[in-house]
């Protein structure tokens, strides 16, 4: 399938290392709409706070660092179990645990994240690697053609695609249809910008 061996590439992602609370809130209201432009840069900027740092690296690290075992659909079926143990064993290359990281990191801040298959072909088996984007590419397209629920958009270099979850060519790390609502940036966003002024604040006066 032409479609799902294709590489999307990318445009880098922009950063913004400082926020006012009018920039904040705009950002917040955008993420509630669909839109992760600004909210992405905003959650990427929340990570130069230790605090923020910490938490983050210690919740993400317990769940991986849990025991990993993938089980087979029939435990009574050879080829299922002979499968599993093949998947397991290549698991780890097709889902690199640095990639990993950064799809439960928006999963945890934005309520959700997008990862994209690309598939090596270069031999009889096929081999999906798991390659996460930076979510200031995705918008959710409210007002779709011919569909009531819209659906998601991502900017490539190539221009405008939709992205269908689930389809073998796109992961979607999320709950629920409008899962950007679950997002922690929404309720943290605020408390961590009053913080970056608290700290500003006492080193002035220091």
């Amino acid at each position: 399938d032409a479609r799902i061996r294709t590489v999307h590439i990318p445009w880098s992602p922009g950063y913004q290392p400082t926020w006012s609370v009018a920039q904040v809130r705009g950002a917040l209201n955008a993420h509630e709409r669909g839109d992760f432009v600004s909210s992405s840069k905003l959650i990427t900027a929340m990570g130069r706070d230790d605090r923020v740092s910490a938490t983050t690296g210690t919740r993400i690290n317990a769940l991986l660092g849990r025991d990993f075992r993938l089980r087979p659909a029939d435990e009574e079926s050879a080829p299922d179990v002979a499968l599993a143990e093949a998947m397991e064993s290549d698991w780890w290359d097709m889902v690199p645990e640095a990639e990993l990281e950064q799809l439960v990191k928006w999963y945890l801040f934005a309520g959700g994240g997008l990862g994209e298959l690309r598939w090596v072909t270069d031999s009889s088996f096929w081999m999906p690697r798991l390659h996460v984007w930076d979510l200031q590419h995705l918008q959710w397209d409210e007002l779709a053609d011919g569909d009531s629920e819209g659906r998601l958009r991502l900017q490539t270099r190539a221009g405008s695609i939709e992205v269908t979850p689930n389809d073998g060519k796109w992961v979607l790390l999320a709950k629920g249809q409008r899962w950007w609502q679950n997002g922690c940036v929404r309720s943290l966003a605020l408390p961590w910008l009053i913080r970056q002024f608290a700290i500003r604040d006492w080193a002035r006066h220091s």
